[in-house]
C-alpha cells in the first residue's frame, strides 16, 4: 500500500487526498478515514432507565473528502454528505462528508 508524507502546504483537504488516493487501500484506517461507527438510541422518559440502543453504522472505512475530487477510488466516487444518529434517534445529529457509492446527501439542513 502507498501512504503519502505529512505535506503540510495546501490545508488538510490535499493531506487528505493525498493520503486517501490509493486504489490499493486495505482495512486498516489511515490517518484522516472515517470509521463508520455509529449508534442509534431512542429517546424515553427519564424515569425509564436508559434507552435501547442499536448499532447504525456498517463498520467501514471511508476518505474523508470536501469535493469530488478527492474521492479516487473508483467504487466511491462521490463527495456525499454522510448522515450520523451520534447517539440520538435523528440520522441527522451529526454530519460527516466521506466518498460513497452514491451522488447523495443525507442531511441537507
Amino acid at each position: 500500500m502507498t501512504r503519502g508524507g505529512s505535506v503540510l502546504t495546501g490545508g488538510l483537504a490535499l493531506v487528505l487526498a493525498f493520503v486517501g488516493c490509493d486504489e490499493t487501500r486495505d482495512a486498516a484506517c489511515a490517518p484522516g478515514d472515517f470509521l463508520y461507527d455509529d449508534l442509534m438510541c431512542l429517546r424515553l422518559p427519564v424515569d425509564a432507565g436508559p434507552p435501547p440502543c442499536e448499532q447504525q453504522g456498517d463498520l467501514t472505512m471511508y476518505i474523508r473528502c470536501s469535493s469530488n475530487e478527492d474521492c479516487c477510488e473508483s467504487a466511491r466516487p462521490y463527495c456525499s454528505v454522510l448522515g450520523l444518529f451520534n447517539g440520538g434517534d435523528w440520522n441527522c445529529n451529526g454530519t460527516v462528508r466521506v466518498c460513497r457509492d452514491e451522488r447523495a446527501d443525507d442531511c441537507t439542513r
